[in-house]
């Protein structure tokens, strides 16, 4: 077993690999950029993150890549001049979520494993969603919903239909995790 995570030891932010416990300790970042939020493929192989490698001082921004999980292959999946963040790989592998601030807000998208048919699933102006989880089916997702300190727990198909609250109440809820089977 492998844990996947960031740390800023040399200054920027890099992904390291370790084995579960705590030998093999590897940075698989290749330092050039400050790359985080780690997510393993389903079957290990791959590892999608957040990366700011090819933003610029004057357009700083971040988009989804995926890499081996020894870090070789870096395939950038994303390209927008916004910010892309928090991918989460479907249950099969074939998917990934993620978060956008490309129209202004946070919506959150889905896109095939490739980077290819990318599609926006929420559509809302003002109202943030964002964190999105995967169901362990792969059938739904969960997400926060909000603005200000107020955000609320929903869920949707993985099409983007079919939105409901699960939790609507003056607090600021948000970061679901589903319950493996």
């Amino acid at each position: 077993k492998k844990i996947a995570f960031v740390s800023e030891r040399t200054g920027k932010a890099q992904i390291y690999i370790m084995n579960a416990d705590g030998t093999g300790l590897r940075c698989i970042s290749d330092g050039t950029a400050s790359d985080r939020s780690p997510a393993w493929s389903p079957d290990g192989k791959k590892i999608a993150f957040v990366s700011d490698r090819y933003s610029t001082p004057q357009q700083g921004n971040d988009d989804i890549f995926v890499m081996n999980s020894d870090g070789t292959h870096i395939v950038r999946l994303t390209e927008d001049p916004e910010y892309d963040f928090a991918p989460q790989w479907s249950p099969d592998g074939k998917y990934i979520l993620f978060t956008s601030s490309r129209y202004g807000g946070q919506e959150i998208f889905i896109m095939k494993a490739d980077g290819s048919c990318k599609m926006r699933l929420t559509v809302t102006e003002d109202i943030y969603e964002w964190t999105p989880v995967w169901s362990p089916d792969g059938l739904g997702i969960a997400f926060a919903k909000g603005k200000g300190d107020d955000y609320d727990i929903c869920i949707m198909d993985r099409g983007g239909r079919e939105v409901r609250k699960v939790l609507d109440d003056p607090y600021e809820d948000r970061d679901p995790s589903w319950r493996p089977y």
